[in-house]
């Protein structure tokens, strides 16, 4: 039987994270899930409307992901630029 949705989901970003040499942890991965799934549902009160669609809500987090990943990546660069 094919593991659920959220360890299908934990492999893939475990191997993405391994050939990146980076070590997974299961507990922030699950929280991170969690509070994803919370501001889709409507579960995790942030700044919206609560009218807001669950599209409208997917676009906000699709282009929030992207601003916030470029920023984490920056910072780890600069960091090991620095002897970090």
């Amino acid at each position: 039987m094919p593991a659920n949705l959220i360890e299908q989901a934990f492999e893939v970003y475990e191997r993405h994270q391994r050939r990146r040499g980076v070590d997974t942890d299961e507990v922030s991965f699950v929280g991170g899930f969690m509070s994803c799934f919370g501001v889709l549902t409507g579960r995790v009160p942030v700044d919206l409307p609560d009218d807001a669609t669950v599209l409208q809500r997917f676009e906000l987090i699709q282009r929030e992901l992207d601003n916030y990943r470029t920023r984490v990546l920056g910072a780890q660069a600069s960091e090991r630029c620095n002897g970090g």
